[in-house]
């Protein structure tokens, strides 16, 4: 084997991949996409335990969290191969944040900001 052909290696570091900047940016919304979805799921947890104050419920939300990822993703790869992914992206976007309002709409009437805003009208 002749070693004399071979060109020399430059030292790869370990944040290299962010010298490109559309790299940078998917990665930048990537984790803020990650941490809001993740603040997602502690606002439902919380506001499943502000509620009802049993823990089963909370069990009930990581069921009915867990079980359609389990379920969808099982489709998912086939569905992204065969829609328009444009398409996909807005409507799954869609549903997450339909979702999230609803969260919200649930929750804002059960607050303390809201309930003492009210009695003050009365």
């Amino acid at each position: 084997m002749d070693r004399s052909n071979r060109q020399p290696r430059a030292a790869h570091s370990t944040f290299a991949a962010l010298a490109s900047r559309n790299y940078r940016l998917y990665w930048l919304g990537l984790v803020c996409y990650v941490l809001g979805h993740r603040a997602e799921y502690v606002t439902f947890a919380w506001m499943v335990w502000e509620i009802s104050r049993e823990p089963i419920y909370l069990g009930y939300l990581g069921l009915a969290q867990g079980v359609p990822l389990v379920v969808f993703q099982l489709f998912g790869g086939v569905l992204a191969d065969r829609v328009d992914r444009l398409r996909l992206l807005i409507g799954t976007q869609t549903l997450t944040a339909s979702t999230l309002a609803i969260a919200f709409g649930a929750a804002w009437p059960a607050s303390c900001a809201w309930s003492t805003c009210w009695r003050w009208r009365r």
